[in-house]
């Protein structure tokens, strides 16, 4: 039985508490192919009602060898308006400093208090819940690249973030299924603030 106590799972349910049962999720099954440009991904849309740790543990236990499960930023609201979800890969198993000054400032005070972050077993994945469209994505995708600092360790995957401009949505893994990904990734913060 495959453990999603502390899954990203969660996202899904704090999405739904926020936007709404009507939503539709996008996922990918893709072949990491590690330094390639590009990699072999199919996506597909799934009402978030549907999505439940049994749905996640099916899913994983049914991909190919060498295949990888991975929620994208696309969501699909009940008017057919396409939104992004914030998602952030960064660069170090080192854990981020998300509670900096220039941390908020770049990534936008808004999405920084909505992130909930994951340790992905070799970097840190975080999602927000402030949906945001396509311009601001793509905006949003470009200010990642500006927590890199000139003669500073790299803090964002800038591969991933070309890759993923060049896709037109982020997309973080769920699952381990390959020989380069040992672990699941786990819950370690969450900063959700209350909105009254």
């Amino acid at each position: 039985m495959i453990d999603l106590s502390a899954h990203p799972v969660q996202v899904a349910y704090d999405l739904a508490d926020r936007y709404g049962l009507e939503l539709k999720l996008s996922f990918s099954e893709y072949f990491y192919r590690p330094q390639a440009a590009l990699d072999e991904r199919t996506t597909y849309f799934v009402p978030i009602v549907e999505i439940t740790p049994d749905w996640v543990a099916e899913k994983i236990r049914s991909l190919k060898p060498g295949w990888e499960l991975a929620l994208n930023s696309k969501i699909i609201d009940p008017r057919n308006r396409i939104s992004h979800i914030p998602m952030i890969d960064f660069f170090s198993a080192d854990h981020p400093d998300t509670d900096s000054i220039a941390f908020n400032e770049i990534v936008g005070r808004e999405i920084a208090n909505e992130l909930t972050l994951f340790n992905s077993g070799r970097s840190f994945h975080a999602y927000s819940t402030t949906l945001l469209g396509k311009g601001d994505w793509i905006a949003f995708m470009g200010r990642l690249l500006l927590l890199n600092m000139p003669n500073l360790p790299q803090v964002v995957d800038t591969r991933w973030v070309g890759h993923r401009l060049v896709g037109g949505y982020s997309a973080l893994r769920w699952s381990a299924n390959s020989s380069h990904h040992q672990r699941m990734p786990y819950l370690v913060r969450t900063r959700h603030h209350r909105r009254s």
